[in-house]
C-alpha cells in the first residue's frame, strides 16, 4: 500500500472521528423536551368555549393542522367525536399524525400527538388551558410540549419550531375567538 494511500486514509478516518465528536458533543447540549406556548383573551366564558376544544370536529374546523396547501391532508375522525379517547388522523404525502383527547376538565383538555414522518415517530402534548378573567372574559392558553430524541433533537435548534409555529398558532387563537364571540 502507497504511503499517500496510508496518510489519506487516516485523514478521512480522523475527519470521521472529528465529525462524530462535534456531532455528539452539539446532540448532548441540546434540550430533551421543548415547551412552548400562546395565549389569547377571548371576551366569552369558559363553557361557550370548551365545546370548541371538546369536539374533534369543532376543533379541525378551526385548528385544522398545519398542512400544505399543495398536499391536502386525507382526514379522519372517531366515531364518537367528544369526549376522552375522540380522535382526528391527518395523512398527506410527508406523513400521518394522531391527536386523541386523553384528559378533560372544566378548565384544561389535553391531547397527545402522535406523528410518522421523515424523522421517524414523534410524541407531543397540545393542551389548552381556560383562565376565567371576568363573567364573559377568558384566557386560552395554547400549549405544545414533547420529548426530543434523534435526529429532531440533535436539529432542534436549527428548527425554530417555536418561531416558525408561533404566528400561526396565534392565527389558530384568533380564528378560536372569531368562533367563540358573536
Amino acid at each position: 500500500m502507497s504511503t499517500w494511500l496510508k496518510v489519506g486514509g487516516a485523514v478521512a478516518v480522523g475527519f470521521l472521528l472529528l465529525v462524530g465528536g462535534a456531532l455528539s458533543a452539539v446532540y448532548a447540549v441540546q434540550p430533551d423536551r421543548f415547551r412552548f406556548s400562546r395565549s389569547r383573551t377571548i371576551a366569552a366564558a369558559p363553557a361557550v368555549i370548551r365545546p370548541h376544544l371538546v369536539d374533534v370536529k369543532s376543533l379541525d374546523a378551526w385548528l385544522g393542522g398545519f398542512a400544505d396547501p399543495h398536499d391536502p391532508p386525507v382526514v379522519t375522525f372517531s366515531a364518537v367525536s367528544s369526549g376522552v379517547g375522540a380522535w382526528i388522523e391527518r395523512r398527506d404525502s410527508r406523513g400521518s399524525g394522531r391527536m386523541t383527547l386523553v384528559e378533560l376538565t372544566d378548565l384544561r383538555v389535553r391531547y397527545t400527538n402522535e406523528s410518522r414522518g421523515a424523522f421517524g415517530t414523534g410524541h407531543s402534548t397540545l393542551e389548552f388551558e381556560l383562565t376565567e378573567k371576568a363573567p364573559e372574559s377568558t384566557e386560552v392558553e395554547y400549549v405544545v410540549s414533547g420529548d426530543l430524541h434523534g435526529v429532531p433533537r440533535l436539529l432542534w435548534s436549527l428548527v425554530g419550531l417555536e418561531k416558525r409555529m408561533g404566528p400561526e398558532i396565534d392565527e389558530k387563537l384568533h380564528t378560536l375567538d372569531a368562533k367563540c364571540v358573536p
